[in-house]
Formats: structure tokens, sequence, C-alpha cells
């Protein structure tokens, strides 16, 4: 969010702020010969290293008070003084203010509403009546003078290893509870990013970004991690969804960023996130209120989601990169989920099955045609969430490929080779998508077998395929279909995944 003017008072719940305590008391309080331990019994009541109003660009300013039908608006303006550069902590609160405290009266704490607002954008609350006086405290704020909009933004599925899968929903109470979980895959499914330097590979993870339909609020969520460890959650609400960040892990980042900090070594199995919505709000179970998504806006049973964190230092996924040393960008890979109830039918994760599609390169024909090179690899399973809803594909068949490629491309192929023989193929299209079906393969071997495609003239992967994993890299989506199920009379395993033209380095187990 950028620096703050005079920001319009935005509608929170009923807030009643009294006796806030200045920072000029605060500095003297923190100068006077008195212990560390008697200083942490005064508001903020944390030892910080500097109390001083100058190191901070920020000042509070009462604004306006409005009184409504049944409670009160107070409303403050965040006012942008400057501060001397030069200082740490100057140079921290500029880049990431990430919480605004207030000193309060302790019995007020029942007449203050859960959530205010910055410049219009919902904000939790959080009353602590732990110490002596209230501390009412507005976070995460996530607010800077320059905004840090530089991330590495990639498709999670190749270049991150977190992911999150819908497992139910239900209703409880008044409430419809939808259940997710989060997980990690081993890091041989991860490919680095091409177009810039970095990896999101073992990224930390800060908070999890859900799309969510501005019209519908989200009343709490919980982690859960796989020993039953709750973790309470904060919300931050924006124009693309809700961000569902981790309060209490114990795990705390070494630099300004105000949150607990979630590394892939924590997640040895999957957690559990539950999302509770009002059913005032929302109350459909079959499907949680996503805005159209930016990827398949055609399949309204997808949603895009995203893993915000930062990049950690290669060969240690629990020592974050210090941005303001290395001035690296974060991770913000997003991802596509799917919402529907899991049954027997069609399994679509990858990490369930043993089959992966790779892209070797092109070949040069001397009568001037082009072949185009991919391998059909064999490997272990790399421990997708287990769910006996599903069926097992670890031990599928291989029996048709669907390449998805460029309308104008698919005219020229001419033939189809897979582990040495011709096979057949169909060319095939809906209103959105071209695909190139490779059919009755039968394939079981755990031998690598190549897949060779025939073209009229000259052809380039980059014209094939025209997804792109990152901003330069493009990539060969593709689904594998397997174990026919004769009673269904449909494929049950049918995994998507994603074969980069170039850049990849390909897991040496797969």
């Amino acid at each position: 969010m950028t620096g703050p003017s005079e920001p319009p008072c935005g509608k929170s719940a009923s807030q009643k702020v009294i006796g806030t305590e200045t920072c000029r008391s605060a500095f003297a309080a923190a100068q006077s010969p008195i212990s560390d331990v008697a200083a942490l019994e005064r508001f903020p009541f944390c030892a910080c290293q500097d109390y001083r109003c100058q190191v901070s660009p920020y000042r509070l300013k009462w604004y306006s008070r409005t009184e409504q039908a049944n409670d009160v608006q107070l409303c403050f303006r965040i006012d942008n003084a400057g501060c001397d550069a030069r200082n740490a902590c100057c140079q921290m609160i500029s880049a990431n203010l990430g919480k605004v405290e207030i000193n309060v009266d302790k019995t007020c704490k029942g007449a203050v509403g859960q959530e205010a607002t910055i410049n219009g954008f919902k904000k939790a609350i959080i009353f602590d009546d732990s110490q002596v006086t209230g501390s009412l405290k507005v976070t995460p704020l996530n607010f800077n003078q320059v905004p840090k909009c530089d991330c590495i933004s990639a498709f999670a599925i190749q270049t991150s290893r977190w992911r999150m899968a819908f497992d139910n929903a239900q209703v409880t109470g008044e409430d419809n509870v939808f259940t997710f979980s989060l997980y990690t895959v081993p890091p041989e499914e991860c490919w680095g990013i091409t177009y810039r330097p970095g990896s999101c590979c073992n990224q930390t993870l800060e908070n999890v970004g859900l799309s969510l339909r501005t019209d519908v609020s989200v009343k709490e969520a919980l982690l859960t991690t796989h020993e039953g460890l709750e973790i309470p959650t904060v919300l931050e609400f924006n124009e693309w969804g809700v961000k569902i960040f981790p309060t209490s892990i114990g795990i705390r980042s070494k630099f300004w960023i105000p949150e607990p900090t979630l590394y892939v070594t924590n997640v040895t199995a999957p957690w559990t996130l539950t999302v509770t919505l009002p059913a005032d709000s929302w109350s459909n179970t079959d499907k949680f209120p996503c805005q159209l998504s930016a990827y398949t806006p055609d399949e309204p049973g997808n949603c895009d989601y995203a893993i915000n964190g930062e990049q950690t230092v290669p060969g240690n996924p629990e020592e974050v990169l210090d941005p303001f040393v290395y001035d690296t960008p974060g991770c913000c890979p997003e991802a596509i989920m799917k919402y529907s109830y899991p049954g027997p039918c069609c399994v679509e994760t990858l990490e369930s099955n043993p089959y992966r599609l790779a892209y070797v390169g092109e070949q040069s024909v001397s009568n001037g045609d082009t072949i185009l090179l991919f391998t059909m690899a064999f490997g272990p399973i790399s421990g997708a969430p287990p769910d006996t809803f599903y069926a097992d594909c670890s031990a599928t068949d291989i029996d048709q490929i669907l390449i998805y490629v460029d309308a104008m491309a698919i005219a020229n192929v001419m033939d189809v080779e897979f582990d040495g023989q011709p096979v057949n193929f169909v060319k095939d299209s809906d209103e959105t998508h071209t695909w190139l079906r490779i059919i009755n393969l039968h394939y079981t071997a755990s031998d690598t077998a190549r897949v060779g495609i025939n073209f009229n003239g000259k052809m380039t992967a980059n014209e094939l395929c025209t997804t792109k994993s990152d901003l330069a890299t493009p990539m060969c989506e593709y689904t594998l279909l397997g174990q026919y199920d004769s009673q269904l009379s449909e494929y049950t395993c049918c995994p998507h995944g994603g074969a980069q033209v170039k850049g990849a380095v390909c897991p040496p187990t797969i």
C-alpha cells in the first residue's frame, strides 16, 4: 500500500480508544534509570532499540468521530513527517510499517470491533488485555512509503514447493466451513525460474492468498499442523481477495516482517486450513466464493490462490535472504485450485502420479520438416496428500497424452511417434483451448520413452506452446490419462502438468 497523506475514513466496527500515550512519554520512560524488565511493564510492553519519535516517518493524528446507529467510529490519520534515512529504524519502518498499536483502557475490550480499515482495506484488530493497560493492535498493515511490488510470480506448480488442495465444505451452525490441505512437495518437483535471478523453490510462507469476491466476508481462518497444533491467523483483505497470516508458530523472521514465517521444513506432512464464512454472507458449500480465475476464466469451478513469502539462502531453507542486503525480490507464485468434492473420479494432482512429460528439444529433418521431442519418464510418486476418496494412481498406466498447443501450429502436425513406434493421434479443440490427443498407448513401463511430434516445415516449441511458466519461458501444458474404469466409463487418473521449453532442470530421479 502506498504511503498515506489524508485517506478517507473507512467504515469499521465499533471502536472506542481511550487514554492513548504519546511517543514522547514512551521515550522518556525508556531513558529513565530502570531495568529492562521494568521497561517491559510499560507501554508498548516490549524492549525496543529506539523509542524516539523522529526515527519513524509516520505520525498518528486524530481525524474524526462519527456516531452511527449502534456504535461509534473513530478515525485517525497517518501522516508522513519523514525521518533520517541513515537510521536503521527509519529504513525498516519506511519499507514496511507492520502494525499500529495504541495504549487503551482494558475495560473497552468488549466495545471494540474486530476489524479496522486502512485506505478502505480491511485490517484485523487484536485487543490485548494481558498487561497492566490495554493495547489495541491493527495488523498486519504491510504499509510502506515506496511500494515493494517486486516479486517472483511464476506458476507455483513449477517454481514453488508449496501446494494447496480443496478438501471439503460443510455447514456448522450458522457458518459454512471450507477445509483445505496445505503441504509441500519434494525438491525435485520444483524448477527454477529462467527470466531473472533467484529461486522460490524453498521460499518461506508468510501468508496464503485466496481469491475472494469483495461482497463476501470471512469470519475466521485456522491453520492446524499435522500434529494437531492450532495456529490462529490474521486476515488482510484487498480487491483481489484475502491474505491469511499465521500468527503464533514461534518462528519469526529476522527482518522487517511482522508476522511469523513458515519454512518448507516445517510442513513435513499435510496441514489443514479451515476458512469460516458466515452463512448470511455465503451459503453455497458447493462452491467457494472466489472471483473468476485470471488463468482459466472459462472454468467457474477454478479459483486462484497465491503463496507469498521470501527467498531463502541456497542450501539453507531456514535462512531468509535479507532483501535490504541482497536486494532480492519476494516470492508470490500463484496457482489454480479446483473446488470440487473428492470422489472416485479423475485424480488431477501431478504429485499423485509417477509419470512426467519433459521437453527435450527440436530436430530438423533433411526435407525441411521439424520433429519436437519430449520424454515420458517414470519415478516414485512425490507424496501428495493422502485421501481415501481418490483413486490410487501410484501404479497407473498411460493410455493418452493431451498436449495443449497453439491453434495455428496444430494444423502442421503430420504424425506422432511414441517409444519409436507410430501412434494414433487426434487434433481437438473447444472455445478456449486446442490440444493434440495422443491415444491408444497402454504404456506401463518404468523406462523412459521418447515422444516425437513431426511437423510440416519449420516449427519451434515457442510457437507450439504459448503458455508461459514465467514472463519469458514457454511451457507445454499437458494432461496424462490412465487407469480407465469401465464402470465409471472414464479415466480415474488425469494429472495436469507443464513441461518447460527452455532453462528447465529435469529431476535426476524422474
